[in-house]
C-alpha cells in the first residue's frame, strides 16, 4: 500500500510508526520504504514474506496519524 501525500502527513505517519504499540506491529508486518520529496512525498507498506497488511491496520494507521497532524 502506497500513501503520497504532503511532507507533514507522511512524518506523521513515521511519527505514528514509531510511537505507538500498533505503529510497532505494523513495522513488524511489513517494509516500510518513504521519500520526503519537495512536491511529492510517499509512504510505501509491502507485507513481509507470511504477513499481511489488512485494511483494519491501515484504517488504526489513520486514527492514529490524526493524533500527530
Amino acid at each position: 500500500m502506497m500513501i503520497t501525500a504532503q511532507d507533514y502527513i507522511i512524518l506523521s505517519i513515521l511519527e505514528a510508526l514509531e510511537d505507538s504499540i500498533q505503529g510497532k506491529g505494523i513495522k513488524l508486518l511489513c517494509h516500510i520504504d518513504y521519500d520526503l520529496g519537495i512536491k511529492n512525498s510517499w509512504v510505501n507498506f509491502t507485507p513481509k514474506d507470511g504477513s499481511e497488511f489488512k485494511q483494519v491496520d491501515a484504517f488504526w494507521l489513520g486514527f492514529l496519524v490524526k493524533e500527530y497532524v
